[in-house]
């Protein structure tokens, strides 16, 4: 696509049509947690939890911030795209192939206390290719950082999760409709996916796919799913897969530090 200049551009665009949800005071300033854009080439949005800023203001302005850079690219995009395709439609002749592009990135809370929270994203979009996309991430953050925590500092046995998962995910698959007999050959796939040396591992080196669940004890976490976007571990008919490791299992897995803050069996709420 030819280079723009998105600011600009955009804002001709969508003049008139972008909406700005709730907002809360930051230290720089009113921090605006929900944007709606609508323009002939595109229909975006980004919501974020309104407990995520009153967990922190400062973390929630960082999330809102990459939200309105992935909007901005996105909504760019869609205009040369647009732009591109009307050329080629006078030029060539048949059919104008754009069709107005979509996006939607939610930011949730999936649980918490005082001092720690789990934040999972959703996005939607679609470019007018064979089939809309979802994507999902994670990540667990505390107040004294902007950072996410690492699995070193969760885990003593990160090994021990990481098998966890896998068993979790063998079963997941197991459940769309592979026959019980294939289980030796699914369990090889999933094993060749989540090794070290595979992108999908990503989970047992970094910290963008993993968040926490509540309890049925109040207070307490009661688990940490792993969630896998469609394509990350199967075709994309499958859709995506979240294993769900519960706090009983985890418990001689965690770092001394973390043990005490998961107890009961987790409370799962997520439409797959």
């Amino acid at each position: 696509a030819p280079r723009l200049e998105p600011e600009a551009t955009i804002a001709a665009a969508a003049a008139g049509g972008e909406t700005a949800g709730p907002a809360v005071a930051g230290s720089s300033g009113e921090l605006v947690l929900d944007i709606e854009r609508t323009a002939p080439q595109f229909t975006v949005s980004s919501k974020i939890d309104p407990s995520i800023a009153a967990f922190d203001p400062a973390l929630a302005a960082l999330i809102a911030q990459a939200a309105k850079t992935e909007i901005d690219a996105f909504t760019a995009q869609a205009i040369a795209d647009e732009k591109i395709a009307a050329e080629e439609a006078a030029t060539q002749g048949g059919e104008n192939w754009f069709r107005a592009y979509e996006l939607q990135i939610d930011h949730k809370v999936t649980a918490g206390t005082p001092d720690i929270i789990s934040i999972e994203k959703d996005v939607y979009y679609d470019t007018g290719g064979a089939h809309p996309n979802t994507a999902m991430a994670g990540a667990i953050y505390t107040r004294t950082s902007p950072d996410p925590v690492s699995l070193d500092a969760i885990f003593a046995d990160k090994e021990a999760f990481r098998e966890a998962v896998i068993a979790g995910l063998i079963e997941e698959k197991i459940k769309r409709g592979w026959e019980a007999s294939e289980r030796d050959m699914v369990a090889g796939e999933v094993r060749d996916l989540l090794t070290d040396a595979q992108p999908n591992a990503e989970p047992f080196t970094m910290v963008s796919n993993i968040v926490l669940e509540p309890s049925d004890v109040p207070g307490k976490f009661g688990g940490i799913t792993v969630l896998y976007s469609p394509y990350d571990v199967g075709a994309y008919a499958e859709g995506p897969y979240t294993v769900t490791v519960p706090s009983e299992a985890l418990q001689p897995m965690l770092s001394a530090s973390w043990k005490d803050l998961f107890a009961g069996k987790p409370v799962v709420n997520r439409e797959q």
